[in-house]
């Protein structure tokens, strides 16, 4: 037997995460997956066991065409790499949990992907923004350290990400307040994201179209819908 509500649980979540998952940085994707599969409800007979693993046997597939699609702006045909031989893993996986057979998908599949797809000069950017999210930014030393020049990275970059890096690193602030201030003080979130000024960071906020104090009363998953949200604007982890 398998329990509707369960099987609907695991689809709806799946959903959920698919679109956060399909604009994960590819260096941090296994985090993300295993913070996925975390909320996936398990199943509790061997036949919801088996319908769990034909399940994510079809989202690993979908997953990792999209996400290679994603990654080329749709033109695939003139790379060599293949999405399809790296599912033969999960089926060959000794992994009796379907869930621990799908991280371990992950990792081989995005391995061979990156090996297959050098990181670009604006992911690198990105992740030097990330790592300093809390820091003044300066597009000079950020193309020095990438090694091009600043022309160059702010052109790549808006081609990558649809913004400049200052406002991506605006929007990684924003993203990283959402998660602390329902649990933080608000004096803490805005120091601990590089805000000197309330002030400034008030306004920072208001792009939500909200208060820090409307937000904290917001519904947990509409809270968890909107920094999913930016996060995939972004095209974050």
């Amino acid at each position: 037997m398998v329990r509707q509500e369960w099987l609907s649980s695991v689809v709806g979540r799946l959903q959920l995460e698919a679109e956060p998952l399909l604009f994960a940085d590819v260096r941090r994707i296994e985090r993300r997956v295993h913070e996925c599969m975390s909320s996936v409800p398990p199943p509790t007979t061997p036949v919801e066991t088996l319908v769990l693993r034909g399940v994510l046997v079809e989202f690993a597939w979908k997953l990792g065409k999209s996400f290679h699609g994603r990654f080329h702006r749709g033109d695939v045909k003139s790379c060599a790499f293949r999405p399809g031989p790296e599912l033969q893993s999960f089926f060959a996986s000794d992994c009796h949990d379907p869930v621990d057979a799908f991280k371990h998908w992950v990792t081989q599949y995005f391995h061979a992907f990156e090996r297959s797809h050098p990181i670009s000069i604006a992911e690198r950017a990105a992740h030097l923004i990330e790592r300093d999210f809390d820091r003044p930014i300066d597009v000079a030393t950020l193309a020095r350290q990438v090694r091009t020049s600043r022309s160059h990275l702010t052109r790549s970059f808006k081609a990558r990400f649809g913004v400049s890096p200052a406002e991506f690193q605006r929007m990684m602030r924003l993203v990283v307040a959402l998660e602390r201030i329902r649990h933080d003080k608000v004096d803490a979130v805005s120091l601990g994201i590089g805000y000197r000024s309330k002030k400034n960071f008030y306004r920072a906020f208001m792009v939500t179209g909200m208060t820090p104090t409307g937000f904290r009363s917001l519904p947990e998953d509409r809270a968890m819908e909107i920094i999913r949200g930016l996060r995939t604007t972004l095209r974050l982890r």
